[in-house]
């Protein structure tokens, strides 16, 4: 104990700039005071000191563990925090304080990020995959248009393969919610908001999660690949790559205003598009409880903790936002 409380001291006195650290109550001055063990912990708290000092393992004895680095927070180089072992680099962080523009919430995004990698693991290509779907939806193919894009917000590459990773996490972790079904009144409220997103009526091969799982019926632009709203109609099926998947979809008719549709017609459409965004709700609720908890379980650098919170990074980088 007394070698652990000296390490600490150091620690501490090294991180704040200490000019000096005083320790007292070695002393005997009654009968009261007298203790076998002092002059071994005394000699104990000099050797943590500085080995020159004392000998004190000699003095210690069997079985005292004579580490240097036991209870300290000695963290890789380049690394702000660990949790269960899982890096938070200064890297990480650096990488999204200019997307940011402040660097505690870059701090927190990268924390948020730490906990739902430990949910979800994944591998590079997924995130690979998933780059090119973004590529190809959002920028015609065009890497060079993504590079722009990208340079215009401030991110790098590996920045913008972070974001998309972590729109993966959300999507698996939000896909094992269960929220219930949409109300009249609540559809209705959604009909008469926004009416004027555009809605098309397509088929899929095999069932898509922006037709409620289903594989016919309308999709909605605010959920939705956008390729669909492109996509020639007719009876030829199309390969629709997104973040999810690929997709063979055909278009049954031509785009039109959500407000052009029967509310009958366009209600399985909105009941999904609300349970979508109850279960949107539902994770960031999710992801802050389990910051809350893990928040003291990151071993962090001057125990520097981060800030608790939900950072949506693609409120910065929109075209990463998954579909």
């Amino acid at each position: 104990m007394t070698k652990l409380q000296a390490l600490a001291a150091k620690q501490v006195a090294r991180e704040v700039g200490l000019r000096s650290i005083w320790s007292w109550g070695w002393a005997a001055w009654s009968d009261g005071e007298r203790d076998p063990d002092k002059p071994t912990a005394a000699c104990v708290y000099l050797w943590a000191r500085n080995q020159s000092l004392c000998n004190g393992p000699s003095l210690a004895g069997k079985g005292f563990n004579t580490s240097l680095t036991q209870g300290q927070l000695v963290l890789p180089s380049g690394t702000r925090c660990t949790l269960y072992g899982r890096p938070i680099t200064e890297s990480t962080i650096s990488s999204l304080t200019p997307v940011t523009g402040d660097r505690d919430v870059a701090f927190t995004a990268a924390f948020a990020r730490a906990v739902t990698s430990l949910q979800v693991p994944l591998k590079a290509k997924r995130v690979a995959d998933a780059e090119r779907a973004v590529v190809g939806a959002r920028f015609g193919g065009s890497f060079a248009r993504y590079g722009a894009a990208l340079a215009k917000a401030h991110a790098s590459r590996g920045a913008a393969r972070g974001v998309i990773a972590d729109e993966l996490r959300r999507l698996a972790i939000e896909s094992g919610f269960r929220v219930g079904g949409a109300t009249a009144a609540e559809i209705n409220e959604y009909y008469e908001t926004y009416g004027g997103t555009r809605a098309r009526l397509v088929q899929t091969k095999t069932a898509a999660p922006w037709l409620g799982n289903r594989k016919r019926g309308f999709a909605l632009e605010s959920m939705a690949p956008p390729q669909l709203f492109s996509l020639a109609g007719g009876k030829s099926w199309h390969s629709i790559r997104t973040m999810r998947g690929t997709y063979q979809v055909r278009a049954l008719d031509s785009p039109v205003s959500l407000g052009a549709l029967p509310l009958g017609v366009a209600r399985p459409a909105i009941a999904n598009a609300l349970q979508e965004l109850a279960r949107a709700d539902r994770y960031e609720s999710w992801l802050l409880a389990r910051e809350r908890v893990l928040d003291e379980q990151a071993v962090c650098r001057r125990d520097a903790q981060p800030e608790v919170g939900v950072v949506e990074l693609t409120d910065y980088l929109p075209f990463l936002a998954a579909d």
